[in-house]
This record gives structure tokens, C-alpha cells and sequence, in this order.
């Protein structure tokens, strides 16, 4: 991909070659059309001298006749190849006519005519201008006559491209610094080192950087809002988590030897466990992980089921079917406990949440895990890919642990995939 200065050089370097061709091509249009010109400009002086001299005395005088300039007074005196190529008698007056032709002895010539009418005889007369065309050709390319048009072009071609250059690099000091000075403060987004309006000079990158800072400003107090909200959220449940904890610890040893007291017990002390590690792993999101999260050996397949059984309640009253056929019993992940749990517990809740019908299949297998469940014609492409707080939390947290996740919609079906980090064993 080029950069907006190579572009511009790119853009430039083709100027330079049409800006020489067009002026070889004026330098050669000049020429022939000098020429054509001056050759013209000596017929119709030649034909105005006569005239004068005619109004002067009353009387023709001598008339020219040589081999470059003659002039006749009847079309009869002419040699034969030029008074045949040309139409002398409808041939307007003061026009000048040029071809190439070839004389009795087949020898190229190259021939201007021009009709004259003089006034003082209200007679026209004939001026010839007739070249040999080898000779001329032999002139033309005269040594010294070539090396001057020579020089001239190459004067010419490089006046061109030293004026392009400096415009380049006036265009540079005036646009592309101001852009690249632009570049390089936003790759570092520094609010310090942003350059000054003066630096900037134009309105449009001057509100480029005022925006900029506008969001950085925006972007800073919603990460700090997060922060203090993780923060005090963390602190403020570690105090209910406490006693929530040290009752059901209490409930435990006073419960009377029963399956249901049991189980609820199990419970209640389940559901604080969990609460624990979300507070702690809220707590280490906000820290921006400066210390580092506890490492276990976790069974996904058994995770899972653990998490499918605590979030049944939200399949009620809906025809969905939880196929676990392919969670592999032996797939183990060596990981930070709350952090896996989180992720698979906010995917598995949202597959059911967003499921009223159909098969939710969930695939364990070494250290990917793979939730399918098909799309309700309830629910829209937007919500499944808003997914609320817990697919922002799963995003979070596997962007901070190095996690791959994807979330795709294939057929009607939304497929959530969570590549962890492979478990290493001697």
C-alpha cells in the first residue's frame, strides 16, 4: 500500500514525463509553424514591394527569379511540376500554400506559392518559394545547427524539471509536513506532544486534532469510570461475600444430616465460591494486571456440565435440547480457574438465553472449546453480536490472557469458539 508521499511523487514523476513531452512537442510545433511563418512573411513582402514600386512608378518592375524565390506574372512561365500541383487560379490572394513535390529530374522539392493581387495593376501575381529538399535536409542537420537545438531542448527540459522540484518541495513544507507531523503525534496519541495549530496550519487537520483529543478525553474518563467502577464493585462485595461465606460455613456444620438441606448448603457456598473469583478476576481486570492470576488444572468437560446444570433455569418453557456428546472427559487446561470459568459461563448462559428452539451443542476437545445453538427468528443478527456485558467480559478477558475467541453465524446458527492456551506436558 503506497503512502500518500510516495502517491504524490508517483503523481509528480508522471508530470514531469507528459510536462517534457508536450514541451518537445511545442518546441517542435514552434519550429514548423516558425517557419512556415517567416516563409510566408517573405511571399507576401516580396508581393508588397512590387506593389510599392508598381504605385510608385506605374510600371512592373524587374521580377525576381532564382532558385529559392521567383515570382511570375503569368502561370504559363512556371516549370511544369509546380504549375500543375497547385489550383492558381482559385487560390485566394495573400494565402500561402506548401507541399511536397518531386521536379522533372524525380528530385524532392519542397515548394511554398502564395497569389498576390496588385492593387495598382488589379493584376495577381505568382511568388514561388522552392526548396531542394536534400540540401535543406543537409543544413538542418549541420552539425553545429543540431548541438544548438540540442542544447536549447535540454536547457528547456531541465528548467522543467527543476521547477517541478521545487514545487515539490514547496508542496511538501506546505502539505505533507503538516500531514506526516499530524502521523506521527497520532501513532503515539501523546496529549503533551500534539503538534500546535501553527505547526498544523490548515482547518481541516487543526480539527482532525482537536477531535482527536475530544475522544482521547472521552475514552480516558469512560476507562477511569471502569476502573472505579471494578474497583468499588470488587471492594464493596467483599464485605456481603464475607458473610455469606462464614453463614454458609456455619449452616454446614449445624445442618441436620439431610439431602435437600445438603444440597442447598452445596449450594449457597457454591454460588460464593463464584462470586470470589469474579471479584477477583474484576479486581485483576482493573489492576491492568499487575500481579498475576493463581494457575490450576482445570477439567473443561466437567466445568462445563457444572455450568450447564447451574443455568438451566433459564431453558424453562422453551423446546431446547443440550447435546454434550462430544465434550472429551479427558481435556484438561492448565489456567487461571475464574478466568476460564467466566468465559464459558457467560458463552453457555447466552447460548441459552438466546435460544428458544432447537439443539445446543457444546465440543470439548485438548484446549478449544466450541458452543453451537441455533438462531431464533426472534432474535436479530445485533443482538446475537451484542451478546450484552458477558460477550464484552469474554472479549476482555481473552484479549488480556492471549485466549482466541470468534463468533461467527453460519446457517441460522451462532458458533462461539474459544481457543485457550495449549496445555504443556513433559
Amino acid at each position: 500500500m503506497l503512502s500518500i508521499k510516495q502517491e504524490v511523487f508517483k503523481l509528480l514523476s508522471g508530470f514531469i514525463i507528459l510536462a517534457i513531452f508536450m514541451f518537445t512537442s511545442l518546441m517542435y510545433l514552434n519550429v514548423n509553424y516558425g517557419i512556415s511563418t517567416d516563409t510566408r512573411n517573405t511571399l507576401a513582402y516580396q508581393g508588397a514591394l512590387l506593389e510599392r514600386s508598381v504605385i510608385e512608378t506605374g510600371v512592373m518592375p524587374e521580377l525576381v527569379n532564382s532558385e529559392i524565390l521567383s515570382v511570375y506574372t503569368d502561370i504559363k512561365d512556371m516549370p511544369l511540376y509546380i504549375k500543375e500541383s497547385f489550383s492558381w487560379l482559385e487560390m485566394e490572394s495573400g494565402i500561402m500554400l506548401e507541399k511536397q513535390l518531386y521536379d522533372d529530374l524525380d528530385k524532392g522539392r519542397y515548394v511554398y506559392a502564395m497569389k498576390y493581387l496588385i492593387r495598382g495593376l488589379d493584376k495577381s501575381i505568382y511568388i514561388v518559394s522552392d526548396y531542394d529538399e536534400e540540401l535543406e535536409e543537409k543544413i538542418r542537420y549541420e552539425a553545429t545547427i543540431q548541438k544548438g537545438n540540442l542544447i536549447h531542448i535540454f536547457t528547456g527540459i531541465i528548467l522543467i524539471v527543476l521547477s517541478i522540484f521545487l514545487f515539490s518541495k514547496i508542496l511538501y513544507w506546505r502539505l505533507f509536513n503538516p500531514v506526516e507531523q499530524l502521523f506521527y503525534w497520532i501513532t503515539s496519541l501523546d496529549e503533551g506532544n500534539a503538534p500546535s495549530r501553527k505547526e498544523l496550519k490548515y482547518f481541516e487537520l487543526i480539527k482532525i486534532v482537536d477531535e482527536l483529543k475530544q475522544n482521547l478525553k472521552k475514552q480516558k474518563e469512560i476507562i477511569e469510570k471502569e476502573e472505579f467502577f471494578l474497583r468499588t464493585l470488587s471492594h464493596e462485595l467483599r464485605t456481603p461475600i464475607a458473610i455469606i461465606s462464614s453463614s454458609g460455613e456455619l449452616l454446614e456444620r449445624l445442618a441436620i444430616p439431610n439431602d435437600t438441606v445438603e444440597r442447598a448448603t452445596g449450594r449457597i457456598m457454591y454460588a460464593v465460591k463464584n462470586m470470589k473469583t469474579l471479584v477477583q478476576t474484576l479486581l485483576w481486570l482493573s489492576r491492568k494486571n499487575e500481579t498475576p492470576l493463581s494457575v490450576n488444572r482445570i477439567n473443561s468437560s466437567t466445568m462445563i456440565r457444572k455450568i450447564v446444570e447451574d443455568n438451566m433455569y433459564l431453558s424453562q418453557d422453551r423446546e431446547i435440547r443440550l447435546n454434550m456428546d462430544r465434550l472429551d472427559t479427558n481435556a484438561e487446561l492448565l489456567d487461571n480457574y475464574s478466568a476460564i470459568q467466566l468465559v464459558l459461563e457467560n458463552l453457555i448462559r447466552n447460548a441459552i438465553q438466546y435460544t428458544y428452539k432447537g439443539e445446543i451443542t457444546l465440543e470439548a476437545s485438548s484446549h478449544t472449546v466450541t458452543i453451537k445453538n441455533p438462531l431464533s427468528m426472534d432474535t436479530t443478527t445485533t443482538e446475537v453480536e451484542s451478546y450484552g456485558v458477558g460477550l464484552y467480559l469474554v472479549e476482555k478477558i481473552c484479549s488480556t490472557k492471549k485466549y482466541k475467541f470468534e463468533l461467527v453465524i453460519e446457517k441460522n446458527t451462532v458458533i462461539a469458539k474459544v481457543t485457550f492456551i495449549p496445555l504443556i506436558t513433559d
